[in-house]
């Protein structure tokens, strides 16, 4: 069993997190123009794992899999799928809209552009 995000929820939050880390202090949009540089060079920011960049796809191809469970349906998903309940109030973020709601079309453009397939394969909406 492996978990996928939305790539626009997924986004904002790998932006989140490295400004938390202090690995950068950028806004959202100097943030998504390094990270066209960065998959087209693989210039990470320094002390980070390039990993975390990568689309859930790129995982899920290299890691054998029989359920994908999407982030945004948890916990009810992992619960019907394995019988066990989850605690989830304190350990996720929640967004009361989602973030195609609050990006412009470019951002958009930008983040379909990095995980076309992950749009492609677990069915999200553009």
């Amino acid at each position: 069993m492996t978990v996928c995000r939305h790539p626009y929820e997924r986004a904002l939050s790998i932006w989140r997190w490295t400004n938390l880390r202090s690995l950068a202090d950028r806004t959202f949009n100097e943030f998504l123009e390094g990270w066209l540089t960065c998959f087209d060079t693989r210039d990470y920011i320094e002390g980070d794992d390039p990993y975390m960049y990568e689309p859930c796809s790129y995982w899920h191809d290299r890691f054998p899999h029989d359920e994908v469970i999407k982030f945004e349906e948890m916990p009810g998903s992992f619960e019907a799928l394995t019988g066990v309940a989850l605690d989830w109030s304190e350990k996720t973020h929640t967004c009361e809209h989602p973030a195609r709601d609050s990006l412009n079309a470019d951002q958009r453009q930008i983040i379909y552009a990095w995980a076309r397939e992950d749009f492609r394969r677990y069915g999200y909406e553009r």
